[in-house]
């Protein structure tokens, strides 16, 4: 079922490198920045709340690739803003 599949992926990503957590940082911040929700599929919603989960494993590369870590992070702070505002939900970062 898809709840465990997300479980297992942060299981997994728990003790993933900081080189693919940062990877992982780039690949949400474009997800989040080309999102389009689909009838049936993920809402702007549950992306933005699946961001925020995933933004405390991120934080295990601050500590090796600091100034990466806090570019992506900001930029996917923004995107979060900027799809919630786009789908006109107040600010999820408040």
């Amino acid at each position: 079922d898809r709840e465990q599949a997300y479980e297992k992926k942060l299981a997994l990503m728990e003790n993933a490198s900081p080189e693919a957590l940062l990877v992982k940082m780039a690949d949400r911040l474009h997800n989040l920045r080309t999102f389009y929700p689909k009838p049936g599929k993920d809402t702007p919603w549950t992306k933005i709340q699946e961001t925020i989960a995933l933004k405390k494993t991120f934080r295990n590369a601050e500590e090796f690739y600091p100034a990466e870590y806090a570019i992506l992070s900001a930029a996917i702070d923004e995107a979060m803003e900027q799809l919630a505002d786009k789908y006109k939900r107040r600010s999820i970062l408040d």
